[in-house]
């Protein structure tokens, strides 16, 4: 997928409202897969229906790189971000409709065409990312919402061609990741210190001790997750400084500097975790790390050029292309839902007009408090009077009494 084309959608999810943008995904999804179903399951028309849960993984992304950045500065209490952040029991309640969803698109019954396999390992991924995203955040889940997760994931993955990949993460990694999952390491989102020994350190872990690949894992993660977010910052700083039209200024040179950096950086990394994958391509961790890199890579070639790594470019070549292309309808998604937004403030701005104006003619045409009846009745025009009341008082009523105190000033 498209770093610049990220960026730009990232820009668009920087809104107070995204627990209601993300409300409405679903909700359009929900009657979407209600359609699918009463036409008895088209598998032509699977593939359509997973692109709400693209939308929803970069959603993730977008609300991890937030919140990453507050877990390691230690500001989790900013009450100036919190208007951003997803609520915890948004991204639960995600995490439990996506396994919904999974069911309903690649039921335990039916066999999986082979074209769509990515896509049902992409919900496995997206599991991934709601729920290391649920332990950035920071509350306590409940043990009976972890049960029920846990549960559901474990029912809804009854396969009996489940790749090793994907037995990992619903079996292994994922009913332990919602309850212990490992601290994001400090510094991570600057990718501090030396990036490439620790890498290499994790990865030699993971390799090695097979059994205890939850802690490994999730930093190897945390630290793709990092430089792939880095790099997507610097592009949306790039653009914003681009918009200032001021292409020489060394603010832009510090832009396009940074920039290379992290590409440079984020290369390296990448290439570090396929070169282990290359070579221990049975761990089933190092498939699911190797997976998120290849997924989403934006070079038009493999980071590596092995035949294995080639071989599996060009596997996933598919879920790149329709990554891409869900991402270019959901930032058309989003800028229109904001010019709609746009038209109903400005509805709601005329109408606040008219009440105004209406409330102004009811209070003008009102009866002043203790007036007779009579002398309500004739008041059709207003006078302000020139008080710290600043009183409107009705004209008829205003002559009647000028002039019975006094005709010589009421005639001038």
């Amino acid at each position: 997928m498209s770093h610049p084309l990220v960026a730009a959608v990232w820009e668009q999810l920087g809104r107070r409202d995204l627990a209601n943008i993300l409300h409405e995904i679903i909700g359009q999804h929900a009657v979407d897969i209600a359609v699918l179903q009463a036409q008895d399951d088209q598998p032509s028309k699977v593939e359509p229906l997973m692109r709400s849960v693209f939308w929803i993984k970069t959603i993730f992304d977008a609300q991890r790189t937030r919140l990453q950045e507050l877990v390691t500065t230690h500001d989790m209490s900013t009450t100036n971000h919190s208007p951003y952040l997803l609520p915890s029991d948004a991204i639960f309640s995600t995490l439990m409709y996506l396994v919904q969803v999974k069911s309903k698109l690649f039921p335990c019954h039916k066999p999986a065409a082979p074209g769509l396999m990515c896509y049902r390992h992409f919900l496995a991924h997206t599991l991934l990312a709601g729920i290391r995203l649920l332990v950035l955040r920071g509350d306590d889940i409940s043990a009976e919402d972890k049960f029920n997760l846990e549960r559901a994931m474990a029912a809804g993955w009854q396969h009996p061609d489940l790749t090793s990949a994907e037995l990992f993460l619903i079996n292994d990694l994922l009913p332990r990741a919602d309850g212990n999952n490992p601290p994001v390491i400090p510094g991570l989102e600057r990718l501090d210190g030396n990036p490439e020994t620790l890498i290499t350190d994790l990865l030699t872990a993971l390799i090695r001790n097979k059994a205890a690949t939850l802690a490994p894992f999730c930093w190897l993660y945390d630290i793709l997750c990092s430089a792939e977010s880095a790099l997507i910052q610097c592009h949306i700083n790039w653009r914003r400084e681009s918009q200032l039209e001021r292409p020489s200024s060394p603010t832009a040179d510090t832009v396009d500097d940074t920039l290379d950096q992290a590409r440079n950086t984020r290369t390296k990394l990448v290439r570090t975790v396929l070169a282990a994958f290359d070579d221990e391509f049975e761990v089933p961790s190092l498939q699911v790390l190797s997976t998120v890199i290849l997924s989403q890579n934006a070079d038009g070639h493999p980071p590596l050029q092995t035949r294995r790594i080639r071989d599996n470019w060009a596997r996933l070549a598919p879920m790149r292309e329709f990554w891409e292309a869900s991402l270019g309808h959901l930032i058309r998604w989003l800028i229109n839902r904001r010019i709609q937004m746009w038209d109903s403030n400005g509805e709601l701005d005329a109408s606040n007009h008219d009440y105004q104006a209406h409330l102004a003619e009811w209070l003008q045409a009102s009866p002043l408090p203790g007036a007779s009846p009579l002398t309500a009745t004739r008041a059709d025009g207003v006078y302000m009077v020139d008080c710290p009341a600043g009183h409107a008082v009705p004209r008829k009523f205003l002559d009647e009494q000028v002039r019975a105190s006094d005709p010589c000033a009421y005639e001038v």
